[in-house]
C-alpha cells in the first residue's frame, strides 16, 4: 500500500501508481506531449503546479485551462478540459460558465459567489426586496439613492440625509415619518387615497 498524505488514504500500489499518480498529475493530456508534473503539496504548491502546466499549454499547444475551474478545484486538474481561446470565452459564457459582476467586469466561480460578492461590495435595493422583487443591485450609494428617489419615497431632510436608506415603500409611511420626526416638514397633509369597490352583478 501507498500512503497519500494531501488525502489521508491508502492506495494499493499499483492501483496508485496506474490511476491516483495521474487522477493528481498535471499533465498536458495533448496527444503525443509528454509534459507532465507531479502533484505536490499544500494550496500554493498546487497553484504554482496549475500555472506551470497553464504557461506550458499557452506556449506550447495555444492552449488554456479556466483559472476559476482550477482555483475552485471542483474536478482534479488533469480532468478539466484545455480549451483554446474562443473556446474558454465560449465556457464563460455558457450558461454553466462563470457569471460576471456586471458593476467590476469580474467573474465569479458560481451564482453563490457572485451573489456574496453583491452584498459585500454593492448595495441592494431592501424595499424592492421587501416589495417581492429581488436582486436589484445598485453599483455604489449614489446610484441606489438615485433609485430610491425615482421608484420609493425618499426623505431628503439634511439629517435623514446623512444617516442614508431613510427610504419608503409608500407615501403614508414618508408622510408619517416628515410628521414624526421631521414637526410636520410636508406643506400638504392631505394624502390621496384612490378607493375601487367591486359589487355584485
Amino acid at each position: 500500500f501507498y500512503f497519500h498524505e494531501d488525502t489521508g488514504i491508502f492506495f494499493p500500489r499499483v492501483f496508485y501508481e496506474t490511476y491516483i499518480v495521474q487522477l493528481f498529475g498535471f499533465h498536458c493530456t495533448v496527444k503525443n506531449c509528454e509534459y507532465s508534473l507531479e502533484g505536490g503539496k499544500g494550496e500554493k504548491t498546487l497553484n504554482t503546479l496549475a500555472s506551470l502546466l497553464s504557461d506550458h499549454l499557452r506556449t506550447s499547444h495555444r492552449l488554456t485551462l479556466c483559472k476559476l475551474c482550477v482555483e475552485h478545484k471542483r474536478d482534479f486538474v488533469s480532468r478539466l478540459p484545455r480549451y483554446s481561446p474562443s473556446g474558454l470565452q465560449k465556457h464563460l459564457d455558457s450558461s454553466i460558465g462563470h457569471p460576471n459582476c456586471k458593476f467590476c467586469n469580474k467573474r465569479f466561480y458560481d451564482l453563490e459567489l457572485l451573489h456574496k460578492h453583491l452584498n459585500v461590495e454593492h448595495y441592494k435595493c431592501h424595499v424592492c426586496e421587501n416589495l417581492d422583487i429581488p436582486n436589484q443591485f445598485f453599483h455604489n450609494y449614489d446610484h441606489l439613492e438615485r433609485h430610491f428617489d425615482k421608484f420609493h419615497f425618499l426623505c431628503k431632510h439634511p439629517n435623514c440625509k446623512i444617516a442614508r436608506f431613510v427610504v419608503f415603500a409608500n407615501e403614508l409611511d414618508y408622510l408619517h415619518h416628515q410628521k414624526i420626526l421631521h414637526d410636520g416638514g410636508v406643506v400638504d397633509s392631505k394624502i390621496q387615497l384612490e378607493f375601487r369597490v367591486r359589487r355584485n352583478n
